[in-house]
């Protein structure tokens, strides 16, 4: 009887630990821990889904590797631009381009980094110049990002080094010039695969229309 009552009275201070661990994390911060649960348990599903099948069809319990990528393919995380916003230009103040980008998967996204590059240019060669400069900027800093969880949208709003001058705003206006927007998105699934998401956008005034740039537009 002592023996049960010690073993009660352990599982209620660790019940107890629990709850105070749970209560130091926002709403926002227990979403997203319940989101990775989430996914985890699906995973282990469908993994144990794939052994009885294999015991079902004599196979054993080899589950092949195709089954486990199809899963984790189903459940990762896939982060893109889902809304561009129309330019707000301003002849003498910096240039901003608003985007948004979320999480369209289903499982948080880790480690996440944002680098956007812009301006107005003459030809293409300009963006190619642009995504180089891109890859060296992710080659220089390996910090840690942030977490994003599922279909949970952010804002970025880059500014430009420059003001939009009357010289841009004339190229820009009578559309002898362009402008571009080039965005690349890396993180991480919660399985711990590397990813990448590069986006490319031309704006051409007036009318504010904006189309990708198919060259620059690609997700893995």
């Amino acid at each position: 009887m002592k023996t049960f009552r010690q073993c009660i009275k352990r599982i209620a201070k660790q019940w107890e630990k629990l709850v105070n661990w749970w209560r130091n994390y926002d709403i926002k911060e227990k979403t997203q821990i319940l989101l990775v649960l989430f996914s985890c348990f699906s995973f282990i599903a469908i993994v144990v889904l794939g052994c009885i099948q294999g015991c079902q069809t004599r196979k054993g319990l080899k589950i092949t590797n195709s089954t486990l990528e199809l899963s984790r393919t189903d459940l990762r995380a896939y982060v893109v631009i889902t809304k561009l916003i129309p330019l707000n230009l301003k002849v003498g103040e910096r240039i901003n381009i608003p985007y948004e980008i979320n999480n369209v998967g289903k499982s948080p996204a880790i480690n996440v980094s944002v680098v956007s590059r812009f301006k107005i240019y003459k030809d293409t060669s300009e963006i190619s110049a642009e995504y180089v400069w891109i890859q060296r900027y992710f080659n220089r800093h390996k910090e840690q990002g942030f977490v994003m969880g599922v279909s949970n949208p952010i804002q970025r709003n880059p500014l430009s080094d420059s003001v939009f001058n009357i010289k841009d705003s004339i190229l820009f206006l009578k559309k002898t010039q362009n402008m571009f927007l080039l965005t690349a998105i890396r993180y991480n699934d919660i399985f711990g695969e590397p990813h990448n998401t590069v986006s490319c956008y031309i704006y051409q005034s007036p009318g504010n229309i904006i189309f990708p740039y198919t060259n620059y537009n690609r997700m893995d």
